[in-house]
């Protein structure tokens, strides 16, 4: 009787309380991190190193919008998912010429967005999943050169807002709260590739006697967040 009993208890432990699918929805708050690089191609900037290359980060508060449509099989969980998310998180750097130090290459995160699958196993009324897919994103790329300290000068400085495609993957768990809602924290990862940037658009011809024509930047931008919500099911 003992091992009966135990054996319905084990069940009912590993089984999900009730079949959770259908369509959802739900907000998020959290944090994120701007992970961002800017490799200056030609030693333009940082003269007679090509290649070199500057890291520099920020993070700050990242707000999110999901809706999704999930099914079940068994206590295996799959599940369509859009994601919206909108911050101002602004990382700056000033080592582009580590000399001079008058150039500031900066990325302003703006909106992003994805489009993923999910993957999940209920154990109880908690939910263990896997997500990856595309990933969108908005954003700022900047280098800015200041001639004497003060004196912009536009021909040898850059500035994108264009969107990014890229990709997204990530991990999490939610419980849920009786049939409509749940409580949910994840990890997300973005990476949206290389973006190339051109400077120096006026060629001029160089002491040693070169004709100095386009210099080329490449910008890198990456982001990681954290974030915790609750989401109503439809």
């Amino acid at each position: 009787m003992r091992l009966k009993i135990f054996c319905l208890s084990l069940i009912a432990a590993i089984l999900p309380a009730q079949v959770f699918g259908g369509a959802y929805a739900g907000l998020f708050v959290g944090q994120g991190w701007s992970d961002n690089r800017v490799v200056d191609r030609d030693g333009f900037s940082n003269t007679g190193f090509p290649g070199y290359a500057v890291d520099y980060r920020d993070d700050g508060p990242v707000f999110s919008l999901i809706a999704g449509y999930s099914k079940m099989l068994g206590n295996w969980h799959f599940a369509v998912e859009a994601d919206a998310s909108v911050s101002d998180i602004h990382a700056r750097s000033m080592q582009i010429d580590p000399e001079g130090l008058d150039e500031e290459v900066s990325t302003r995160n703006k909106v992003f967005a994805a489009l993923q699958l999910q993957l999940g196993r209920y154990v109880g009324e908690w939910l263990a999943f896997l997500s990856a897919g595309y990933a969108y994103s908005r954003f700022e790329n900047e280098l800015s050169d200041l001639d004497f300290g003060d004196v912009f000068d536009p021909d040898d400085s850059y500035f994108s807002d264009a969107s990014d495609d890229g990709w997204t993957a990530g991990l999490g768990m939610s419980y849920a709260l009786g049939k409509r809602w749940d409580v949910r924290f994840d990890f997300r990862y973005f990476d949206f590739g290389s973006r190339a940037h051109y400077v120096n658009h006026s060629p001029f011809v160089s002491r040693s006697g070169a004709l100095v024509g386009l210099q080329k930047y490449d910008s890198e931008n990456r982001f990681s967040l954290l974030r915790v919500g609750a989401t109503y099911r439809f």
